[in-house]
């Protein structure tokens, strides 16, 4: 679990554990714990809500619905696999440099 959390940290741009912890320390990043009962509704709910935002808002809404969808695949992965060579549902997330 470790291993995917650098190889999360790493994509975003975050090399190591002092520039992560320095950055949610910044605000930069933000940690969020969210119930696994409670992620589909969460997701369901910022969708709903996109719409109705300023395009600033709507597009963080939709970036923070596909990591809650996200967080909710990873759990039916083994820990090993590469992040960005997982058939993931949803698709990639949108720091992975996947073409067909």
């Amino acid at each position: 679990m470790i291993e995917r959390g650098y190889e999360i940290a790493d994509m975003m741009g975050y090399a190591g554990n002092e520039a992560v912890f320095k950055a949610i320390g910044e605000g930069e990043l933000i940690l969020v714990k969210v119930p696994t009962e409670k992620r589909l509704e969460l997701a369901r709910w910022l969708r709903e809500i996109k719409s109705q935002a300023e395009p600033e808002i709507g597009a963080l809404a939709e970036d923070i619905a596909d990591a809650v969808e996200l967080a909710l695949e990873l759990e039916r992965y083994p820990m090993g696999g590469a992040l960005c060579d997982l058939d993931l549902p949803h698709g990639w997330p949108s720091y992975c440099e996947k073409t067909l």
